[in-house]
Order: structure tokens, then C-alpha cells, then sequence
């Protein structure tokens, strides 16, 4: 991405340069999710639409 940035002049060498050699610090801490419940549905509504416009919640209806 870095690369792609210089090559459209949003990135100068020197600052690519300097970025590359700095080191990545990854939080991997647990998540905290403050709303289980609406997450969940969230979760079950997007399964439910994509099925929907796949065509797949006709197939799962009738099993």
C-alpha cells in the first residue's frame, strides 16, 4: 500500500522509507463487546439477507 502511495505522489520516498523500517505494534488483546445481544442479532440479520439474496432461504425453508 506504502508502494502505491509514492507511486501516486500522496507518499514522499523519504517518509516510505522511514515507515518501512518502523516496527508494527499489534494490540491482540480481547475484544470488548459491549453489546452481545444486538451483536448477535446484527450477525443472524446479515446471514439472514445474504441467504435472501442468494437465493438460499428458500432451499433452507423447505429441509
Amino acid at each position: 500500500m506504502l508502494e502505491q502511495m509514492v507511486a501516486n505522489g500522496a507518499l514522499e520516498q523519504s517518509e516510505y522509507e522511514r515507515l518501512i523500517k518502523s516496527t508494527i505494534k499489534l494490540d491482540l488483546s480481547t475484544p470488548v463487546d459491549l453489546y452481545p445481544d444486538y451483536v448477535t442479532y446484527v450477525h443472524q440479520e446479515l446471514k439472514n439477507l445474504v441467504a435472501s439474496s442468494e437465493g438460499l432461504d428458500k432451499s433452507l425453508k423447505s429441509t
